[in-house]
């Protein structure tokens, strides 16, 4: 009889990808939103030119024809700004030999 927990971490089927999501930020200068979007494809690049594939699933702006553009202005801008993005990095596992 199975339980409630056997199927919590179910084993890929053939295990033949190994994937990785990245969740982190991005320190630019304030308004810099150009320059946040330039740095997470360079990083992404730079993973991809170490052998995986990188998809940027999340920029760090939604920058969609769609989007609705909303802001704050406040008295004092802070210098720098740390946006949130999130990478998939997927690598294809090697065969064993």
């Amino acid at each position: 009889m199975a339980t409630r927990d056997d199927n919590v971490n179910p084993p890929f089927a053939g295990g033949r990808y190994e994937v990785a999501l990245l969740e982190a930020t991005v320190r630019v200068p304030a308004n810099d939103f150009r320059g946040a979007v330039t740095e997470v494809e360079r990083l992404a690049a730079d993973i991809g030119k170490a052998g995986f594939a990188v998809d940027v699933v999340e920029s760090p702006f939604d920058v969609s024809p769609g989007a609705a553009l909303q802001g704050r202005h406040a008295q004092t801008q802070p210098a720098f700004m740390e946006p949130r993005f999130l990478l998939r990095i997927v690598r294809e596992r090697k065969a064993a030999a």
